[in-house]
């Protein structure tokens, strides 16, 4: 399948077909704005979160669990985007919620990851 713009991803909330409820104004100005800037763009995983993003380590040679190498995580449940390279980034580090995203040590965590 070819990978989907996110123009197109998000084309409901920049140029909606009817009107929005107004809580959804900030972010679709947001959303046109970032949408609209050129920039570099990259095939997107489109749904990187906590829970697509699984540990298939087989542990160390002496049957305890430090298996950390790179090749031990895998991102499941694509949904084929190209956009900018920022977009997934966001997901990754805002996610699930702001309040918890903003825990102390959170983003060096998953920064190693």
């Amino acid at each position: 399948a070819e990978a989907v713009p996110l123009e197109v991803w998000f084309r409901e909330l920049v140029a909606p077909e009817r009107p929005l409820p107004r809580s959804l104004d900030r972010g679709a100005a947001v959303a046109r704005e970032l949408l609209a800037g050129p920039g570099p763009t990259a095939v997107l995983h489109g749904d990187i979160h906590h829970g697509n993003v699984l540990h298939f380590g087989g542990g160390s040679s002496d049957g305890g669990d430090d298996d950390d190498s790179d090749d031990a995580w895998r991102a499941i449940d694509p949904k084929a985007l190209v956009g900018a390279p920022g977009f997934d980034t966001a997901n990754v580090f805002a996610n699930p919620t702001p309040a918890i995203a903003l825990r102390p040590g959170r983003l060096a965590r998953r920064a190693r990851v």
